[in-house]
């Protein structure tokens, strides 16, 4: 069922790009500003990378197509930020995946998504500017622990965050 969930999931958001996408929007994403990370504290770290792992679930090698992130010495709680200026998309719930999310557009067909919050502090439509709190980390969703799972889309297609964005 998870990835029968996923794959719906993966058709919704894909489906919220392009309706973005045909938006006329006022933001403008340059690469030289660059992207900040959604965990901005002393001590974060990379729990799970960006590509193939073995799924915590169940045990099989599958595509992870975003990083997962944490805090030394507890991460549940802590403030998730916006990588980036942009338009909320979309901060919603799924429950047999990415739990609270929320997605942003930053222009120029970057979009930035952050999974598995205990809850969020933005709604659709809301502008935020880069560092606003958007959410708070949890483990909501299909989580084994407490983390924020950041994912970077460039028109639409996930591509590895650490090309655009650095542990504080």
């Amino acid at each position: 069922q998870y990835e029968a969930d996923m794959a719906a999931f993966e058709k919704r958001i894909d489906a919220i790009i392009a309706a973005a996408k045909n938006r006329a929007g006022g933001i403008t994403f340059t690469p030289s500003e660059g992207l900040i990370w959604p965990l901005q504290y002393k001590g974060t770290y990379i729990s799970s990378g960006y590509g193939t792992r073995t799924d915590p679930g169940t045990g099989r090698q599958k595509y992870h197509g975003g990083i997962d992130t944490c805090v030394s010495g507890g991460t549940y709680g802590k403030s998730v930020v916006a990588a980036a200026n942009g338009t909320v998309l979309t901060a919603s719930y799924m429950a047999n995946g990415y739990g609270y999310y929320v997605l942003i557009d930053h222009g120029n067909g970057l979009y930035t998504l952050y999974g598995h919050n205990s809850r969020l502090n933005v709604s659709t439509g809301q502008t935020v500017k880069q560092g606003d709190v958007i959410a708070y980390a949890g483990e909501s969703g299909y989580a084994f622990g407490a983390h924020v799972h950041f994912e970077v889309r460039v028109n639409g297609n996930k591509v590895n965050p650490l090309s655009y964005a650095h542990l504080p």
